[in-house]
């Protein structure tokens, strides 16, 4: 339409006189003029109307603002009439139950005598140990709340007797670490049941906890300063306890299949852990014990402990005799280290440069014969050679030597034959540099007049040809 105006516009002027276009610019301005006053009435008349409807708006808005003020009002009062109505009715059924219990006491003022004893009479049948009688308040009581669960008086009751069943299970688990046989610990764990206290899956677990009560206390009891005779009632105690709660537990929960699994699981780790203890018990205090009669005498009734639990499944001899193999190697290892440091020292203060007249006739009345010089005596005897107290170091060795080998016979495990004999080789091999080294020290004095070289000789054939093939032998003997 744009186009076509722009087109016509100067068609029309083209048409019009001289005096018509010198006129046509007044006649645009006043068209201009009357289009903008028209615009200008158009805005003031639309602004105008804006003014009116936000009036309109705020005065909705403000009415609406009363309305809700109102209704919330009339909430409040509605509300509050709710809750006059909820009280009105409460004491309603208050007082209804009022009547109704003033009727019951009235009616059954005995019985209800006699029911507000039980609590006090409970609590007198726990502490007196009469827990079956407790047993029978519990479920005469329980009784009662199932026939009348909406008496206050009942509930109140039945409230102060379920307070004492925590009391009741606690002194029935007290009574089971102490003594007594099995039908004893039967009808305690027969309470326990009806109790309710434990749940039935827990009860085993919960009566190996009590005998572990029982075990660690009569073990406490056992500790004495002397390790021999601690160790030794430590393990009977544990055998015997042992025995007698493993015996128990599968008597009374040995009933179904699946309960039997789970009594044998958790009896199974209860004596894993038990064993445990005896095993940390022996390691501290093993140590202390330097004698191979006592050593043996433990060992003996470890052993015995272990074989009688064995036919229960439970064993743990394979634990026992390498950790008595530690202890006994430890031992004579550093015996042996020390009774060699000895040897060496008494050599090395050995004085060889000064010859008496009774070390002249010693030497001659000591000197092997030809039927005697590689004779090594008998080791069955574990006896010190005779010929060997010409030499004081090698007879105080070899006594000291024996003396260990005799407590290890007392107590000699196979296990230790090959590391044993290795230490002691081991530890006796700095000799043999020791005793060169003192013959090297005396060559350059051989031309000495005051020089024993016989004693020195006669010390060395003493320790290659009687000492050391003797205590080999005797090793040998000991396994």
């Amino acid at each position: 339409m744009s186009t076509s105006l722009n087109t016509d516009y100067p068609k029309e002027l083209a048409n019009l006189t001289l005096s018509r276009l010198v006129d046509e610019p007044r006649r645009i301005r006043t068209s201009i003029s009357s289009i903008q006053t028209s615009k200008r009435k158009c805005v003031m008349g639309n602004y105008e109307a804006f003014i009116t409807s936000a009036d309109c708006v705020g005065g909705l808005i403000k009415e609406c603002s009363s309305m809700q003020t109102h209704a919330q009002s009339l909430s409040s009062e509605i509300t509050s009439i709710k809750g006059s109505l909820a009280e009105l009715t409460a004491a309603t059924e208050t007082y209804s139950n009022k009547c109704q219990e003033l009727r019951l006491v009235r009616q059954h003022f005995h019985t209800i005598s006699g029911i507000l004893e039980v609590p006090g009479l409970m609590q007198k049948c726990v502490w007196f140990g009469h827990y079956d009688d407790a047993l029978q308040l519990l479920s005469f009581i329980g009784q009662l709340k199932e026939s009348q669960p909406d008496a206050p008086l009942i509930t109140n009751v039945f409230d102060q007797v379920q307070a004492c069943v925590p009391l009741l299970g606690e002194r029935i688990t007290r009574d089971l670490t102490g003594d007594g046989d099995f039908h004893t610990f039967f009808r305690l764990i027969s309470q326990l049941r009806r109790v309710g206290w434990i749940s039935p899956e827990l009860l085993p677990r919960h009566f190996l906890m009590c005998r572990n009560h029982r075990l660690l206390n009569r073990l406490v009891r056992t500790k004495v300063a002397s390790a021999k005779q601690h160790l030794s009632k430590f393990v009977e105690v544990f055998r015997v306890e042992m025995l007698d709660a493993i015996k128990i537990h599968r008597a009374i929960f040995d009933v179904t299949p699946e309960q039997r699994w789970h009594a044998e699981v958790e009896l199974s780790a209860w004596a894993t852990l038990r064993m445990f203890d005896l095993h940390t018990q022996l390691k501290s205090r093993l140590h202390e014990i330097d004698d191979g009669g006592m050593m043996r005498s433990l060992l003996d009734s470890c052993v015995h402990t272990s074989t009688s639990l064995a036919q229960f499944g439970l064993q743990f001899t394979e634990t026992l005799v390498p950790l008595f193999a530690t202890v006994i190697q430890n031992q004579f290892q550093t015996k042996i280290t020390e009774t060699v440091k000895i040897l060496m020292s008494q050599i090395e203060e050995q004085k060889w440069s000064e010859v008496s007249s009774q070390a002249s006739r010693r030497s001659a009345a000591t000197q092997p014969t030809a039927n005697t010089t590689n004779t090594i005596p008998n080791p069955l005897s574990f006896t010190t050679p005779a010929v060997l107290m010409d030499a004081r170091p090698l007879a105080v060795f070899t006594n000291s030597i024996l003396t260990l080998l005799n407590d290890v016979r007392q107590c000699a495990l196979v296990v230790l034959a090959v590391p044993f004999t290795n230490s002691f080789f081991h530890e006796i091999q700095p000799v043999i540099p020791t005793i060169e080294q003192l013959c090297r020290s005396y060559a350059h004095l051989s031309v000495s007049p005051n020089l024993d070289l016989e004693g020195l000789h006669h010390f060395c054939k003493l320790w290659g040809e009687t000492c050391a093939p003797f205590l080999g032998n005797c090793i040998s003997q000991v396994f």
